[in-house]
């Protein structure tokens, strides 16, 4: 086994050490969370915009629907990948698994839009595929932290984001203001996936020369404002803004230092 497949079992292993030495520090003192026969379901619509850092890669707009619920320690929809299952949980706790869809390749399936850049370099360019991920993640009071690993033997890349929020103003029903500071660490094989160039896409004459990447490390921000009608209705917008690693930005495929998003959302929350 070599090096760099120890410190990939190391880290893929570590949501669960972590999420068993947090039981053990908490789950005796943490009141358990209500159990309920019911579903508790967020429905809702909005806009979206995405700033990616591609070459010539316009800002792309967007009307989305979507539906995410919950019960007991089951968890379906978008918030959560596609589905997890909480195996701890606490008052101020929880640690899921589950699966998930990724894609933040150039032509990616989540941005509904044929418009794809304009710039030379991606002439006759092959780009890869959205993959299948196993997920993981844990949550402890304000603190975040999510693993991912490809299983549709596409990348077989990993990837770690860590976020802490941070609520600056209101509680309950009204305005409430917060922000979200994070990082988000993607292996070697992930970036050199997305943003490296070989074999058949290496294209001098296009300005794609061979490029291997490193693993990268993005730090993030994001400001959240939302308002909170009443128990069902809340209108929520959220703002986000990620730096980029240099391994990143020195790709020929990319012509932007950080990746921007913008959504607008109405909510209407029930339980069934």
């Amino acid at each position: 086994m070599t090096k760099h497949e120890i410190l990939r079992n190391s880290l893929f292993s570590y949501p669960f050490i972590l999420a068993y030495c947090f039981a053990s520090l908490f789950i005796n003192g943490a009141q358990a969370k209500e159990q309920t026969d019911k579903w508790q379901m967020d429905v809702g619509a909005g806009q979206l915009a995405i700033d990616t850092p591609w070459h010539g890669y316009d800002i792309q707009t967007m009307s989305l629907p979507y539906f995410n619920a919950r019960k007991g320690a089951w968890r379906i929809g978008p918030k959560y990948g596609l589905v997890q299952y909480a195996f701890l949980y606490g008052a101020e706790f929880e640690a899921t698994m589950g699966l998930s869809f990724r894609d933040e390749t150039y032509d990616s399936s989540l941005i509904f839009s044929d418009e794809l850049s304009d710039d030379e370099v991606f002439t006759n360019y092959k780009d890869g595929k959205g993959e299948l991920t196993f997920r993981t993640q844990l949550q402890y009071k304000q603190l975040f932290l999510r693993l991912a690993q490809d299983i549709s033997n596409h990348s077989e890349g990993l990837t770690l984001l860590a976020r802490y929020h941070l609520p600056i103003y209101g509680k309950g029903l009204g305005l409430q203001l917060s922000a979200d500071l994070g990082l988000y660490w993607q292996d070697e094989k992930y970036t050199q996936y997305l943003y490296g160039i070989s074999k058949k896409n290496i294209a001098p004459e296009y300005g794609r020369y061979a490029y291997q990447t490193r693993s990268a490390i993005n730090p993030f921000t994001a400001l959240n404002l939302a308002y909170i009608f009443n128990e069902h209705w809340s209108i929520q917008a959220t703002y986000r803004i990620e730096t980029l690693d240099s391994t990143i930005k020195k790709s020929p495929l990319v012509g932007d230092s950080v990746k921007q998003q913008l959504a607008v959302f109405v909510n209407y929350r029930f339980e069934k």
